[in-house]
């Protein structure tokens, strides 16, 4: 089965420097190539290791945690967490299997898009990042996280026109 799992792309991640991949996500899913989509939802929690560590004290309610209103049509299967890692949302599982193919888009590039592709490839799952639909809040994070990534997961790696050609 083909997986897509959009990774939070909710109201407080989107801002005007990357809030270009929401219609490139929405045009990926019009396409209707997957077999599931899947959103992921940070939400903070006042016992996380983001409140503890990074003191960063944001996503705790409603409207900073909402998926964009442009993708909420789809976004039938939220999966909630207050991980960087899409699998920290446990109930993840319940959606997905061991042989399906997973495909990684969304929010931030250099967290949560690279922690969830390092532990679902920990996990011995099949995993694609499409590159021209992730981004970070700034181009710098991004180009971080993506240089971190062509280094340690390049065949990983495929764009939006790859996929399309492969359904």
């Amino acid at each position: 089965m083909k997986v897509l799992i959009i990774i939070d792309v909710q109201n407080i991640f989107v801002n005007d420097k990357n809030k270009f991949i929401i219609n490139g996500i929405r045009s990926l899913l019009s396409a209707g190539i997957f077999d599931k989509i899947i959103f992921t939802v940070f939400i903070n929690n006042r016992d996380s290791s983001f409140v503890k560590y990074l003191h960063w004290n944001k996503a705790f309610r409603s409207k900073d945690t909402d998926i964009v209103d442009d993708l909420k049509p789809y976004s039938k299967i939220l999966v909630e967490r207050s991980t960087f890692s899409a699998f920290g949302g446990k109930d993840i599982f319940s959606h997905i299997g061991k042989n399906d193919q997973l495909y990684l888009c969304g929010l931030d590039t250099d967290a949560c898009v690279l922690a969830t592709a390092y532990e679902g490839i920990d996990l011995g799952f099949d995993i694609k990042i499409i590159e021209d639909l992730i981004f970070s809040t700034n181009r710098v994070m991004h180009n971080f996280g993506f240089k971190i990534m062509k280094r340690n997961i390049p065949n990983v790696l495929i764009r939006t026109k790859s996929v399309i050609l492969q359904s």
